[in-house]
């Protein structure tokens, strides 16, 4: 599993459990075919994170994740040069780990929307908005403060198989039957039509054949 922040640095969680970070230094493709140049890190800056069900760039070294139970994270990465502790004891904001939510063992996805904008896609196939207003791990435990939204604004979307943020409101999604659709959120401050209708541009079809496509960020 890994969560990328689009400046070249990409966070991985290890099936033992390690949180892991590398960057990329040339943003060209000319790394080494066996990553010997081109990257800085590959080395483990956190541990425990076996039962994180999904990790979500939020831009700025801000990561969400959902644990298994529900739970909502947050962390925030104050070094971003892999040279935090191994066990996570330094290199990261005071209030990382605190839970900011509950409840998430429904989303299926979260997205990244910029500004912290998260979209999630429920599995009943709602498309729900969240804005992080705080961003500093502050949020209740609960989620009751520091956030706007958890209101649906859109629904159908039980069919698709991964929703990617582009950026300006942005979304692409590979439907299970293989074609990629495009979305842009107008508002992007959750107001829009629970079905759809409104504040949305786009939901047409701008490619194919993305059914062997397994993962796309």
């Amino acid at each position: 599993m890994t969560a990328s922040d689009r400046s070249g640095i990409l966070y991985a969680i290890h099936q033992d459990g390690r949180l892991l970070f590398f960057r990329d230094l040339v943003r060209n493709g000319t790394n080494a075919p066996n990553g010997s140049t081109g990257w800085a890190g590959g080395n483990q800056i956190g541990q425990h994170f076996e039962g994180i069900r999904q990790l979500v760039s939020g831009g700025d070294g801000i990561l969400y994740a959902i644990h298994d139970d529900g739970r909502l994270l947050f962390f925030r990465d104050q070094l971003r040069d892999g040279s935090n502790a191994p066990d996570g004891s330094t290199g990261w904001a005071s209030k990382s780990g605190n839970q900011v939510g509950q409840h998430f063992e429904g989303i299926r996805q979260l997205v990244d929307g910029g500004d912290g904008i998260l979209y999630a896609i429920h599995q009943d196939g709602r498309l729900l908005f969240f804005q992080d207003q705080l961003r500093d791990g502050s949020n209740a435990p609960d989620g009751s403060t520091g956030w706007a939204g958890g209101n649906q604004v859109g629904q159908h979307f039980e069919g698709i198989r991964q929703l990617v943020g582009g950026g300006d409101g942005i979304l692409y999604a590979i439907h299970q039957d293989g074609r990629l659709l495009f979305f842009q959120d107008q508002l992007r401050d959750g107001s829009n039509a629970p079905d759809g209708s409104t504040g949305w541009a786009g939901g047409n079809q701008v490619g194919q054949h993305f059914e062997g496509i397994r993962q796309l960020t």
